[in-house]
């Protein structure tokens, strides 16, 4: 399966499930809230109601970010960039040899990208990264990718529609989240998720805290 089917797969997925979850925990949050105002022990909460208002918010915060890296990918990527696939042999120079003839034959873009070292069956994701140039991609001096390719059969190269700096990181941040996302954990030799620029998901959690502000700040304007 080509990586840009699999990809717009997997942030189909993530963007149906966590658009309803989304609107649940804010609902959850709000009814939270609710009962706190209700019951007049907004001075002196309890441990218990503390934990749950944390809870709530974190849980609204990583649908949110769920949301983010999806409406990214299909903006930056899926809508308007390339994916382009290379099948590994498992050698580090055969597998040099391909990238650089990639580039060579202009089938690959003479600019920056994002790449993903994975397997199809069984589904596998060992490592994403970016690159700003092809030889920044040398498998000799890069100890993680390396070690990726002796285990991945496919190696896709990413290339969003502009190959900005920031842009380059999203794209990494967002594929690593939706990754994270449908399978529970990181590509394997990933040790940390980067950050996923603000898209749909951030900003309906920051209508939601403006919302909050602005109650709190006319709450504040009637007590002087």
């Amino acid at each position: 399966m080509p990586f840009e089917e699999k990809l717009r797969q997997l942030s189909d997925r993530v963007n149906e499930g966590h658009r309803s979850s989304l609107e649940r925990s804010t609902r959850h949050l709000a009814g939270l809230v609710a009962s706190v105002l209700r019951n007049g022990t907004w001075s002196e909460l309890s441990a218990r109601a503390e934990k749950e208002l944390k809870d709530a918010a974190e849980e609204t915060r990583i649908h949110s970010e769920c949301l983010d890296a999806a409406g990214y990918l299909h903006e930056k990527v899926l809508s308007s960039g390339r994916i382009v696939d290379l099948k590994l042999k498992n050698n580090l120079r055969a597998d040099q040899d391909q990238i650089q003839g990639m580039f060579d034959s202009k089938e690959a873009p003479p600019r920056g990208f994002v790449y993903v070292a994975w397997c199809q069956r069984p589904e596998v994701y060992w490592y994403v990264g970016k690159a700003g140039t092809v030889d920044r991609l040398n498998l000799s001096a890069h100890g993680k990718l390396a070690r990726a390719t002796a285990d991945a059969t496919q190696l896709s190269l990413v290339f969003p529609s502009q190959s900005k700096e920031e842009i380059l990181s999203g794209v990494e941040a967002s594929i690593q989240t939706i990754i994270y996302a449908i399978t529970g954990e990181l590509p394997k030799l990933n040790e940390r998720r980067e950050i996923v620029p603000v898209h749909q998901g951030g900003k309906h959690v920051d209508g939601l805290a403006k919302f909050l502000t602005k109650i709190a700040s006319q709450v504040r304007a009637s007590a002087d």
